[in-house]
């Protein structure tokens, strides 16, 4: 009986080790606009005024501008139809996304709509 709950304790332990380490590698980084292109590839969070919105073919297009700085954010199309997209036109938003470059342009691209919030 001992041995099976020491056992069980160091699995656990290990466990939560693992976890750890796991979330530090997937933490979201916060960074400004100006610095997109430092994070290809990564999970980042931006946050900006939508200066630009556009529905195409069911896809979602916003360009986010912060000072003299934008990224366009590009949000699929069953996340799109989930969004309030219609009333984000001059709305300060936080952006959550995987940074990538298409067509030789810096996009944040939007996973799910929880990864976009209104701010003011």
């Amino acid at each position: 009986m001992k041995l099976l709950t020491w056992l069980s304790l160091s699995v656990v332990l290990v466990g939560m080790i693992i976890l750890f380490f796991v979330n530090l590698k997937y933490s979201v980084k916060s960074i400004p606009i100006s610095e997109v292109g430092k994070h290809i590839g990564e999970w980042v969070e931006i946050t900006g005024k939508v200066s630009y919105v556009s529905y195409r073919k069911g896809n979602l297009f916003l360009k986010v501008s912060q000072g003299n700085s934008s990224v366009y954010v590009f949000v699929y199309r069953d996340v799109a139809k989930l969004l309030p997209h219609m009333f984000l036109k001059d709305k300060t938003v936080s952006v959550q996304g995987v940074v990538q470059e298409y067509k030789g342009s810096l996009e944040v691209v939007l996973k799910k709509p929880s990864d976009l919030k209104v701010v003011e």
